[in-house]
């Protein structure tokens, strides 16, 4: 199989990783920020100011914009990472004495593979952004805000059509629209605030 050149190859698993993780980046920071921060920020700066009313009028189509997005670049990034270094790894396992063409050398191809890509995943496009958002979710979210923005634009048309597809399917199996939204009790909402107040997303001010 005829495979990239390494350095064209390195260069585009590059910028899709990095792309990934601004990605996840900028989702993590839009949860993580405060809401009544972001609010007031809102009055004082247009970036806010924008970000803001995308998260209030719409939150949904902004996480599902930067997830889809996200899928979309784990995808791409997994069929060029394997396409590109299938004969590297083929060619180190039968270095190690295993059979070529035989079932072996195609499982452990496999398996090689998946573990190094589902790694550079968790660590760069799950955990890593989590971590850094938890500490720096509001300079992040305003400094990515055009980005989440535009990728909310851009991803918008093709979220629609899966989304109608899906309450079809939804409404087949008797789910309607309705029965997805929730009631939230009082007490519910109390513990809530509690918790948030304890973990300090939500001050003391903001909890009477």
């Amino acid at each position: 199989m005829d495979t990239l050149p390494p350095q064209p190859l390195l260069l585009t698993l590059f910028i899709i990783l990095v792309l990934g993780f601004i990605t996840a980046y900028a989702k993590a920071a839009s949860i993580a920020i405060n809401d009544t921060r972001l609010a007031t920020l809102a009055e004082e700066n247009s970036k806010a100011r924008r970000l803001h009313d995308a998260l209030s009028d719409s939150p949904s189509s902004v996480m599902n914009a930067l997830s889809s997005f996200k899928g979309f670049l784990t995808i791409l990034f997994v069929v060029i990472a394997a396409f590109g270094f299938s004969d590297e790894t083929e060619e180190l396992l039968i270095s190690w004495g295993l059979e070529p063409s035989g079932v072996l050398l195609y499982i452990l191809e496999v398996a090689i593979l998946t573990i190094i890509l589902a790694f550079i995943h968790s660590v760069f496009w799950n955990m890593l952004p989590e971590r850094l958002s938890a500490k720096y979710a509001e300079k992040v979210a305003l400094a990515l805000s055009g980005y989440t923005l535009t990728i909310t634009a851009i991803a918008k048309p093709f979220i629609c059509i899966p989304a109608l597809f899906s309450n079809i399917a939804a409404w087949i199996f008797g789910v309607k629209q309705s029965d997805l939204i929730e009631d939230v009790t009082e007490e519910e909402i109390r513990m809530l605030v509690d918790i948030g107040s304890e973990s300090g997303a939500i001050d003391d001010d903001e909890k009477e």
